[in-house]
Parts: structure tokens; C-alpha cells; sequence
């Protein structure tokens, strides 16, 4: 496959990751994670070096 305009990366290029799992994961039907779930996908992202976290929205349900 041939992405158009891809460039290879340069050793001195930064690579950023951003990860959407906690606003985007339960958006999804039938998905619902507890405030104890949520920390630890917050740690495991911290742990792989994941740079930015989307967390999601405040206090949505009265779970929250």
C-alpha cells in the first residue's frame, strides 16, 4: 500500500501519542467502566509513556 505525501520519520522527529480510550471507550454501546477501571487504564497509559490521555468529559452520570 502507497500512502500519498508519507515521508519517512527523521531520527530527530517527534512522535507524540495521544490516547482516546477513556473519552471515546464509553461511548460505546454497552461499555461502562468504574472510577476504579478508569484509574487503572490511566495508569497503564502512563506506564506505556502514552504523552497526552484524553480523559473525557466531567462528572457525566451519577456514578461519576
Amino acid at each position: 500500500m502507497k500512502f500519498v505525501g508519507a515521508r519517512k520519520l527523521a531520527p530527530d522527529d517527534d512522535v507524540l501519542l495521544l490516547d482516546t480510550t477513556l473519552r471515546d471507550g464509553e461511548q460505546a454501546p454497552g461499555i461502562s467502566l468504574t472510577p476504579e477501571e478508569k484509574a487503572d487504564v490511566a495508569l497503564a497509559l502512563d506506564r506505556a509513556d502514552v504523552d497526552v490521555v484524553e480523559a473525557g468529559s466531567a462528572c457525566t452520570g451519577a456514578g461519576e
